[in-house]
């Protein structure tokens, strides 16, 4: 599976003001040089106030570019050897222009964190060419559809595997997943243009979101079992079970989910029969869907919002290319501080 933990990077969030030498002692005066002289033609279209207002976005730009340069380790003889590159600068033109045309917070974030991590993946590989549609695909897109881009790859693109417990579920859909529907729109029309972008496609399969948790986190939903009905298999590999989570006077297996099983019963040497006869044991005994909603709104009442948002929208019916999950796991890292390594889906 192409689903893996995501770990932290905390980054510094305050604002300062960029000044011409970095933490690590080497000026990036060169790099903003470049980077003025490769969008000049683009500010002369510009007249009156307009032109104005084009300078201060393009030095906004710069700004914020030059310290996330900072915060990623990027010496300004690693960018200036990056940007002899002529893809690179066409990147970077495009990026500069995308802002000073919008102006919106949300475009800077998202385009000066995709052009530094354009400049990190210096060799041309699928990742490359990912990061380099994104940036021209960024502008055609709402903040709005940056939240769904975003939600869609955290459901169903990723895997926590810190949740050992109800207890770390209930953290993972406080910390992680109601911060997403904050303003979540439903309108079909935004969905549509995301196909239109190319960041994802509508399909007919149906992936609800008791099905996603059920999947992944199997062994929250688990009715149990008395010691009678599995009292083999419990005898022989003790360490298989725990106490049920939904039923302290039954059992269950001590997984998490289908994958974590498999892995679990190899070690233990079982032949390909054993762990298919234990894998269907395993996924026989969970909830059904209405079940698994009602046991997470239980959990986290707040998760109610979002199990009819996703239900109910084009949400449930979105798979995302390369260019979707790229813009998606970007914007995550703008509202959750995470760090991911996009080699992993791209």
């Amino acid at each position: 599976m192409d689903e893996k933990l995501y770990q932290k990077n905390g980054r510094e969030s305050n604002n300062i003001q960029v000044g011409t030498i970095n933490s690590f002692g080497l000026s990036y005066t060169e790099t903003k040089e470049l980077c003025r002289d490769l969008i000049s033609d683009e500010l002369s279209i510009y007249k009156n106030e307009a032109e104005i207002e084009a300078h201060r976005r393009n030095e906004k730009f710069l700004d914020d570019f030059i310290l996330r340069l900072k915060d990623e380790k990027l010496t300004n003889e690693i960018v200036l050897e990056e940007f002899k590159n002529p893809d690179t600068q066409h990147c970077f033109v495009n990026a500069q222009k995308a802002f000073i045309r919008t102006g919106t917070p949300e475009m800077e974030e998202i385009l000066t964190r995709l052009m530094v991590d354009r400049i990190k993946e210096n060799k041309r590989t699928l990742l490359q060419i990912a990061l380099n549609e994104a940036i021209t695909v960024v502008p055609l897109l709402l903040p709005e559809q940056f939240d769904i881009l975003a939600l869609v790859f955290l459901l169903r693109y990723t895997i926590n595997n810190t949740i050992v417990s109800k207890e770390t579920f209930k953290n993972y859909c406080k910390n992680y997943l109601l911060p997403q529907i904050i303003g979540l729109n439903k309108k079909e029309s935004l969905y549509q243009h995301i196909e239109y972008a190319k960041c994802g496609s509508i399909t007919l399969a149906e992936n609800r979101l008791s099905d996603i948790f059920s999947r992944r986190y199997r062994g929250l939903f688990l009715h149990g079992y008395t010691k009678h009905e599995i009292e083999d298999l419990s005898s022989k590999y003790p360490q298989l079970f725990t106490s049920c989570l939904n039923d302290v006077e039954l059992i269950q297996f001590n997984t998490i989910n289908e994958d974590s099983l498999v892995n679990a019963l190899k070690e233990y040497k079982m032949n390909e029969e054993e762990i298919n006869r234990t894998v269907t044991l395993f996924n026989s005994n969970v909830m059904d869907n209405e079940k698994i909603t009602s046991t997470v709104c239980d959990l986290v009442p707040d998760m109610k919002q979002l199990f009819e948002d996703w239900d109910n929208s084009s949400m449930k019916n979105l798979t995302l290319t390369s260019v979707g999950i790229v813009i998606g796991a970007t914007h995550l890292k703008e509202r959750s501080e995470e760090k991911f390594d996009l080699n992993i889906w791209v």
